[in-house]
């Protein structure tokens, strides 16, 4: 079985979100809807990490709630996160559509992409795997079923997710982002184990990674290493960066 990057995983000041926030002193729902202050927060964010770009969204729950997930924007305590499930299974998120309604934070976060370019900040756009998406959208708990009694339907929502993860990497990637992460925590395989981990490199993410690069061209991917293999190294011939973006001060050349 394959063994897991973790050793290149070292982000122990990963989350300065709520902190950086009191900086600000705006509560989520102000900043958010603001694309002048998402900017300002990213730059705020990027200092305490003493980092040399700026990371946008600040949260993994954003995808979900393009989709029309419940999402609690978060506090002075802590972060963006899911609320109530809005599907009974992993095959009602199908018929789940992106509409205008659910985009504004998106709209917003291009916007502040744009902004920061347009200010001399360089912006990594980061996007979720789909274990972390359908958590937010499905309980938790019958993902992780489904994935195991339900394959066919489960590769169908994969494939579904996929397209819209990289048209939402597409976009960024036009709005001034001049690198993509992608990131899975709950598929990490220190929550799930190797055997899952494993099979959803193998299933999906090498696939994904794949094709994300190819529809970004020049711009490089990091892949977060606890969503990566280590026979998935060659993956740098492609553009793509084994390393924790918010545990580095620049980005890779």
């Amino acid at each position: 079985m394959a063994e897991f990057i973790l050793n290149e995983c070292k982000n122990s000041k990963s989350d300065m979100v709520a902190e950086s926030q009191e900086i600000l002193g705006m509560k989520p729902k102000e900043i958010y809807s603001d694309p002048k202050k998402i900017a300002e927060l990213a730059v705020i964010i990027k200092k305490q990490r003493g980092q040399q770009f700026c990371m946008l969204p600040f949260c993994h729950t954003l995808e979900a709630e393009m989709l029309g997930g419940n999402i609690n924007l978060g506090d002075e305590t802590a972060g963006a996160r899911a609320g109530a499930p809005v599907c009974e299974s992993i095959k009602d998120v199908l018929g789940l559509e992106l509409n205008s309604e659910n985009l504004a934070r998106y709209n917003n976060m291009l916007e502040a992409t744009r902004i920061l370019k347009d200010s001399g900040e360089n912006v990594m756009f980061c996007i979720t795997g789909p274990i972390g998406l359908l958590t937010c959208l499905v309980d938790s708990r019958i993902v992780f079923k489904e994935c195991r009694k339900n394959p066919d339907v489960f590769n169908e929502v994969l494939d579904y997710l996929a397209k819209i993860l990289i048209d939402i990497a597409v976009e960024a990637a036009k709005a001034g982002s001049v690198a993509i992460e992608y990131a899975d925590p709950p598929a990490a395989v220190s929550i799930v184990g190797p055997k899952f981990a494993n099979d959803m490199c193998e299933r999906f993410t090498m696939r994904f990674i794949n094709n994300l690069s190819s529809n970004l061209g020049k711009i490089p991917v990091y892949l977060c290493p606890l969503s990566a293999t280590k026979e998935m190294k060659n993956l740098e011939e492609i553009n793509v960066v084994t390393k924790c973006p918010k545990a580095i001060k620049t980005l890779a050349n």
